[in-house]
């Protein structure tokens, strides 16, 4: 959607910070987190996945201290 409106062919966008931030040439405004506009993600692990000790590894990791530290870096804020 930035891409859009980075041609001029969209007026105004509601996008994720990290791709607002790569974006050029376009005006970013925060949205408050009270205007109930949050964006979402989810890790899992696949059942049947050949190296699951691994996954949920990587997946603790990256909910804990050093992988949060990372994401939000980036602009994404902590789990909620």
């Amino acid at each position: 959607m930035v891409g859009k409106v980075e041609l001029g062919e969209g007026e105004a966008a509601i996008v994720y910070v990290t791709d607002a931030r790569a974006a050029a040439n376009v005006k970013v405004i925060d949205v408050p987190v009270s205007a109930g506009v949050p964006a979402a993600h989810a890790g899992v692990v696949v059942k049947g996945w050949a190296n699951v000790p691994a996954s949920r590894s990587f997946l603790d990791w990256l909910a804990g201290p050093d992988g949060q530290a990372i994401l939000g870096s980036f602009g994404f804020l902590p789990p909620w």
